[in-house]
């Protein structure tokens, strides 16, 4: 349903466009259905082709985060533009889920 990959481990997950009420819910349940109840313990998501997320987005990134802690995994926001990155800092999503600048970053979280 979303562009992804596995490197080594890692599931890195491409969504484009925008992450908004329109479609979050369909990317948390895609992602908790493919990956988190699969077992899967350490998810990217690549925001480098997201034009601009909104409150709900935000909601579904610290839903999945807690799945994932909850099941010993991890997840890694990467590759923010700058006004979604402003979004991020602004609502203190950093404190709670990293951020890397690009998905290599992200990989050396984990």
């Amino acid at each position: 349903m979303f562009p992804f990959s596995k490197i080594d481990s890692v599931i890195v997950i491409r969504p484009k466009g925008q992450l908004d009420i329109s479609n979050a819910a369909t990317f948390k349940n895609w992602v908790r259905d493919s990956f988190i109840n699969l077992g899967e313990k350490r998810i990217v998501i690549d925001l480098s082709e997201v034009k601009s997320v909104d409150s709900f987005a935000l909601g579904v990134f610290v839903s999945l985060h807690k799945s994932l802690i909850l099941n010993g995994g991890k997840l890694v926001v990467s590759s923010p533009n700058d006004s979604v990155k402003k979004v991020l800092l602004i609502t203190s999503l950093d404190k709670i889920i990293p951020i890397a600048d690009s998905v290599s970053d992200a990989m050396k979280l984990f």
